[in-house]
């Protein structure tokens, strides 16, 4: 039975997905373009994509030229990436 904590809760993490999807098309709220192999550029938030994967944490804050950059090359094309950044927020 779900609870008007945990509903509200779970409202509040909507929108808060839906306001960072909405920022993704505005650079001046983004640090971060992932480069696809396709040359597209993907617009992210550095702190996000560290927060939901170990991985990109360390590629991103840690001893890596990716950490000092704000276009990260990636192996993949445009559409994976937005889909990975999708998926974090």
């Amino acid at each position: 039975k779900r609870t008007m904590a945990s509903s509200s809760s779970s409202s509040a993490r909507q929108t808060l997905s839906t306001n960072l999807i909405a920022c993704l098309g505005q650079d001046d709220r983004t640090d971060l373009h992932l480069l696809g192999s396709d040359g597209s550029r993907v617009p992210a938030f550095r702190t996000i994509l560290a927060c939901q994967s170990s991985v990109l944490h360390r590629m991103l804050y840690g001893n890596f030229e990716e950490s000092k950059s704000d276009v990260v090359k990636l192996g993949y094309n445009g559409d994976v990436l937005k889909a990975l950044v999708e998926f974090c927020i």
